[in-house]
């Protein structure tokens, strides 16, 4: 299902299915009140993500996620703010510009290179391929609902802010800083592996910030959530547990995006194993010799 569908039916099709889902995390959230605001607030992102999934089913197209992970946080953010109430400080308005600043352009980034329902992304394919009859299950579980968790888990930092902020100090700043710089460099790691394809260099690319990071666009991203989370440090009394959050992304990227994606790249560029023996897979450091 899907191959004969137009990009621009294929958008419209998933701001439909995120609308209806949003309409599904909205009810959860009403049935689970009284187990408490960031209890309710989870099991609602559940079953948004559980509607989602079976919307991917319908088209056998796993991608119907893949927006899910920058637009759901700007609008937990929205519901954790219109509950509080009150006047927005300037402890609120610093979080709301770096959750839209790091959701819109990540989501654009999606849009452009998303092709419609008829392209899935190649790790969805594999991961198929590989798990056979247990599809379904690691469809749910892993591709769905892990990382739901995890952006709930580090989306933590940014209700503690809401609910418990009190200051706004060095580390506040810090942290806003490394969340606003973090979409901007993977704004100018896409834009450099774009010129870079478009003069004809393939996958394999050694220039801009990709001399220094084998994966800055993940880098920014393990950026920005440790920087929510050194805003919440910086401006909100609680536990430190929050740090949870941005501790497992990390880990997602370096024991499962990382080792994935090099691996795919290996099979289709042959010089990017001496690039790997030369170049720092995530922390940017200078080139090593040949």
């Amino acid at each position: 299902m899907g191959k004969n569908i137009s990009k621009a039916a294929s958008i419209a099709i998933i701001i439909i299915i995120y609308l209806a889902a949003l309409f599904i995390g909205y009810i959860a959230y009403r049935l689970t009140q009284r187990s408490g605001m960031l209890i309710s607030f989870f099991w609602a992102d559940v079953a948004a993500t559980i509607f989602v999934w079976l919307a991917g089913v319908l088209f056998r197209n796993s991608s119907v996620y893949d927006p899910y992970w920058s637009v759901a946080p700007p609008i937990l953010l929205a519901g954790w703010l219109i509950i509080r109430g009150g006047e927005i400080s300037f402890v609120d308005g610093a979080l709301i510009c770096a959750v839209l600043f790091w959701s819109i352009r990540l989501t654009y980034n999606w849009a452009v290179n998303w092709q419609g329902m008829h392209h899935e992304d190649w790790r969805y394919s594999n991961l198929r391929e590989d798990s056979g009859k247990m599809w379904q299950i690691v469809n749910l579980f892993g591709i769905n609902l892990m990382p739901t968790v995890l952006v709930f888990f580090g989306m933590a930092a940014a209700y503690s802010i809401v609910f418990n902020q009190s200051y706004a100090g060095i580390l506040f700043y810090i942290g806003l800083a490394i969340a606003l710089a973090s979409p901007a460099m993977q704004m100018a790691a896409d834009t450099q592996m774009k010129r870079h394809r478009a003069a004809g260099g393939g996958r394999c690319i050694n220039t801009g910030l990709w001399k220094y990071s084998r994966h800055p666009n993940y880098l920014g991203e393990i950026c920005f959530w440790w920087g929510l989370f050194i805003m919440y440090a910086g401006s909100a009394d609680g536990s430190y547990i929050v740090a949870a959050g941005p501790i497992l992304i990390t880990l997602l990227f370096v024991f499962i995006s990382v080792p994935m994606m090099e691996k795919h790249i290996v099979s289709k560029c042959e010089d990017y194993a001496q690039y790997q023996s030369q170049v720092s897979a995530l922390i940017p450091w200078f080139k090593k010799g040949s």
